[in-house]
């Protein structure tokens, strides 16, 4: 566990302080060895080859993170770039999202100090890591978020209004029986609750159960534009949308307690991801404040 504050620099140069209860996004901007095609289902080997980085650094901790069954304080994503395949020598970027202390200690400094010498290394082919981002300035999808209640008197932009862009494939398991079912209506309750439930579980005060109600009768949806995927994954297939919808806080004022921490879980989904999988690249999103 962090402690207090540590602070170390990354290969741009940037002061970085490592702090209990922040989380981190790592981008790692990459490039290829071979031919890659990049596709959504990339995000379970992505999966993989993070657990084999890990088990580079800790094999305990690899093992820890391979069979717990817990909710994961970590989410990966696909990897991305210009166009649909990777040739030797093609620049593309992965996202790291690092949610739990004691592995952000131990992932974030490795990759800070040492990325150059890891290798990530899907389907055979290997991807060096040729520079690693923590902060928007480096890259807008990185970033440190701290894992701190909303105050009154808080600096953070007040809004009303959010864009959730849903990157990658996303869906909420609903569980009945032994039957995976799958819920894709994007309702704000299922989004709140998700970034509620994992904000606690990452060590975060919160307003808790009731707050899931609140959020009900308090957000309605300007707009939503979105479309099925599928996700295969060889032995079962997942239904997921993509798109955005707009999400708006209604009867209520934006200082008041429970709509700043719509606010907070808002800015949060940024790094939790949203939904089922997302350890394996589903659920990725962005969130972008309209007023």
């Amino acid at each position: 566990m962090i402690e207090h504050d540590h602070t170390t620099t990354d290969p741009m140069g940037v002061s970085v302080a490592l702090a209990e209860k922040t989380v981190y996004a790592l981008v790692l901007r990459l490039t290829a060895g071979g031919t890659f095609r990049m596709y959504p289902d990339s995000g379970r080997l992505v999966h993989a080859a993070f657990l084999d980085v890990i088990r580079q650094i800790d094999p305990v901790l690899s093992e820890k993170l391979h069979g717990d069954n817990e909710r994961k304080l970590y989410t990966t994503s696909p990897i991305w770039g210009i166009g649909s395949t990777l040739q030797e020598g093609d620049e593309a970027f992965v996202r790291f999202a690092i949610l739990d202390p004691v592995l952000a200690e131990r992932f974030v400094r490795q990759f800070l100090l040492y990325g150059h010498r890891h290798r990530l290394t899907l389907a055979g082919v290997t991807l060096a890591i040729h520079q690693v981002h923590i902060t928007p300035e480096g890259h807008g999808r990185a970033g440190i978020f701290k894992l701190e209640a909303p105050a009154e008197n808080s600096k953070a932009a007040r809004f009303q209004t959010a864009r959730i862009d849903f990157l990658t494939p996303t869906a909420f398991s609903r569980k009945h029986g032994s039957q995976d079912n799958f819920e894709t209506s994007m309702q704000p309750r299922h989004l709140w609750n998700y970034a509620r439930r994992l904000w606690e579980h990452a060590g975060g005060t919160s307003p808790g159960a009731a707050f899931d109600e609140w959020v009900e009768t308090h957000t309605a949806i300007l707009r939503m534009d979105t479309r099925r995927e599928w996700i295969d994954f060889q032995r079962f297939k997942v239904p997921g949308m993509v798109g955005f919808a707009i999400y708006r806080l209604i009867n209520c004022e934006p200082t008041e307690p429970n709509a700043l921490w719509w606010q907070q879980f808002a800015r949060f989904m940024l790094f939790s991801s949203l939904g089922y999988k997302t350890t394996m690249g589903l659920g990725q999103c962005s969130m972008t404040p309209l007023d």
